[in-house]
């Protein structure tokens, strides 16, 4: 892992980082150290080297990569409509931005009432994204993804249709 430096020697790295949301620059550097430890997951596979930080500085004089005002959530990725085939995975996204960073819900609506749905092992929430597996004709409907902070909030809803038939075949017209 870190075969250019001596071990139990100390490396400093200097960096910059640029703020995803107010492109703000912030200068920081690291202080690593290469030594030997065990992949504490795999301890079957032996030592190894590898890099340890042991300190990080600020740069800019204690200022923080935090921005520096809040702001509303934004859902930046999401669909409309989706058609699934019986049996499939479904995956429906709802990626969202703002500051303090946004939590991510999903509801779906029944009988015109939004009920939050229960995790199981075929609906699970991972990174914003909802993901159905082996979806069934009842799964269809109208999911909402509800994103809030303490700011504001937001919601988008995806409709969802889970056919029972296998799709029609249709020739298209690009010849392919």
């Amino acid at each position: 892992m870190c075969p250019k430096y001596p071990l139990d020697s100390f490396t400093t790295f200097y960096y910059y980082i640029t703020h995803f949301m107010t492109a703000e620059m912030f200068a920081d550097k690291l202080k690593i150290v290469c030594t030997k430890g065990k992949n504490d997951s795999n301890p079957s596979k032996g030592e190894k080297s590898i890099l340890i930080i042991k300190e990080r500085e600020s740069m800019c004089g204690g200022r923080s990569t935090e921005p520096h005002s809040t702001f509303p959530p934004r859902v930046i990725d999401r669909r409309a409509n989706l058609i699934v085939k019986e049996g499939s995975t479904v995956k429906l996204p709802c990626a969202a931005e703002g500051y303090p960073i946004p939590q991510i819900h999903w509801l779906k609506l029944e009988k015109s009432q939004a009920v939050r749905l229960s995790k199981n092992q075929r609906f699970v929430e991972l990174g914003g994204t909802l993901i159905i597996r082996r979806a069934e004709p009842e799964d269809s409907g109208k999911y909402i993804c509800y994103v809030n902070n303490s700011v504001a909030d937001e919601r988008v809803d995806t409709e969802l249709l889970v056919s029972g038939m296998p799709f029609p075949i249709v020739p298209s017209p690009y010849g392919w």
